[in-house]
């Protein structure tokens, strides 16, 4: 993705949630209870799955919702009616969307495990901002076994989505690479902060995470 130049997402200068803020959301009670919930279902699936939940915020009040997704196959991952429903309903309380979580499964068509980290276009576009605002937080989790579950997270920071050229491209090039540092290192290149690391359904984010996740933001 080299050569390309995008406009700077401008954050507002006080954020509606820190970096520090952001982590001590993720190891909250009603964070873990939601991932658990999808990882006690979707650990007694065969076939390959995507679930995932979104977490909302007032604004003012900084009360958290969440808005639980329907367990899909990978082949049918458009929203049910039902969610849609509550994704608007939060939207036009004016409430914020911070965290978009949604596992993936451990492998992808008879890839490597890798290619279950990476996040596709469709990813992407679900933390694309809208209206100039800052999109929310984007997770890809994958079950690792005895509750532990690797994550990576992704913050869109410079538009770069508006470009078919582009978002074929970056699509390619996240297709083709071999690590996850890979992917790290072009989703950066792509106008991308991200993080990596473990996290546990018992003990929360592992440190080394946590203080990936205290770089991030998200903007009021």
């Amino acid at each position: 993705m080299e050569g390309t130049t995008s406009p700077e997402i401008k954050p507002s200068q006080r954020p509606l949630l820190t970096g520090e803020e952001i982590a001590r959301l993720i190891d909250s009670k009603l964070f873990k209870e939601s991932i658990k919930r999808l990882h006690d279902k979707l650990e007694k699936l065969e076939e390959p799955f995507e679930a995932g939940f979104i977490v909302f915020m007032d604004s003012e009040t900084k009360d958290v919702s969440i808005v639980e997704e329907k367990v899909m196959s990978i082949n049918s991952l458009e929203q049910d009616d039902e969610t849609r429903k509550e994704i608007d309903k939060q939207l036009e309380e004016e409430n914020v969307p911070v965290i978009d979580f949604h596992f993936h499964p451990p492998t992808i068509g008879g890839y490597h495990m890798v290619d279950s980290f990476i996040p596709s276009i469709a990813d992407l576009q679900r933390v694309h901002p809208e209206e100039s605002k800052n999109g929310p937080i984007g997770i890809i989790g994958v079950m690792k076994g005895n509750g532990n579950i690797d994550m990576l997270f992704f913050k869109e920071v410079k538009y770069q989505l508006g470009s078919k050229v582009l978002r074929d491209q970056l699509d390619k090039d996240l297709f083709e690479c071999g690590t996850v540092q890979e992917g790290m290192k072009i989703l950066s290149e792509s106008g991308y902060e991200s993080a990596f690391g473990e996290f546990s359904l018992k003990q929360g984010l592992s440190e080394p995470l946590r203080e990936q996740v205290r770089n991030l933001s998200v903007a009021s």
